[in-house]
């Protein structure tokens, strides 16, 4: 049987250009319809490659594992197992599905690349409003889809993984594809980021600022992370530490306050430090 030619396609997420290439057409263009807002329509030769297999046989792991050698990180996961090559920028990956798994896979992936370039992906609802992007971040059930769901007057960035950079000693907010059960529309964007939030109750005014260290500590644990290699975890904490000392934080209470009124209560706040 002849072999089937590869094609190719391109998304931007977070200002990473990747590459994706599969031999499977009906895949790309799955994958092309559930990332369209973050598919890349101008070439361009700065790019992470990513081969896909379909030929993985699932296994019954509890966790994603991820180790790391060097600059090649090795991720496995019950219905894949990826190798990635920050130095290359090569990542090859072998799927049981290649409908169902890509997605998680990639989230795995950028939470790798990211760090490589100041960045990285925290569970949380992102909002634009007025041109400035708010971090709404908690565990499960603490509130995150509800947030985004009554942010009626503000763009929607995720309602479950949100991806923060500093780039020239300035933080941004990139919207992504990873969200939970949001059903509206979140396109492909990038702000100044204003605030982080952490989702809390009986707050009174609705929001209460948070000191450096609590910004560090809160911010730590909803990272998505899952290498946690010495050389890794160091420069996570670092960056983590630069980002909380130049950015406000809050504990927030959008279960008795409206989210207009603590998000206006945050920039006054901002504005009058």
């Amino acid at each position: 049987m002849k072999n089937r030619e590869s094609q190719v396609m391109d998304l931007l997420i977070g200002g990473i250009y990747i590459k994706i290439k599969s031999n499977n057409s009906y895949f790309l263009r799955k994958t092309a319809d559930e990332f369209k807002s973050f598919v890349l329509e101008n070439k361009t030769s700065d790019y992470f490659l990513i081969e896909v297999i379909d030929d993985y046989i699932p296994k019954e792991i509890d966790a994603i594992s991820v180790k790391r050698k060097d600059s090649v990180f090795k991720a496995q996961a019950d219905e894949f197992i990826a190798s990635i090559d920050l130095g290359k920028k090569i990542a090859k990956v072998h799927v049981a599905d290649l409908a169902g798994v890509f997605n998680c896979f990639l989230r795995v992936f950028y939470s790798i690349v990211l760090l490589d370039n100041n960045g990285f992906l925290v569970h949380a609802a992102g909002l634009s409003f007025q041109g400035k992007g708010y971090v709404f971040s908690g565990a499960s059930e603490s509130g995150k889809t509800t947030t985004a769901r009554m942010a009626q007057d503000c763009k929607v960035f995720s309602d479950e993984l949100v991806l923060i950079r500093q780039i020239n000693k300035h933080n941004f907010i990139y919207s992504t594809p990873f969200h939970g059960e949001f059903e509206g529309d979140i396109l492909s964007d990038c702000v100044d980021l204003e605030a982080l939030a952490f989702l809390s109750k009986d707050i009174p005014r609705g929001y209460k600022r948070l000191s450096k260290i609590e910004i560090f500590t809160s911010l730590m644990v909803n990272i998505f992370f899952f290498s946690w290699d010495d050389e890794s975890n160091q420069k996570l904490i670092n960056l983590v530490s630069c980002i909380g000392e130049s950015q406000s934080g809050y504990k927030v209470d959008l279960f008795n306050y409206d989210i207009r009124r603590v998000i206006n209560g945050i920039s006054k706040n901002n504005n009058s430090q």
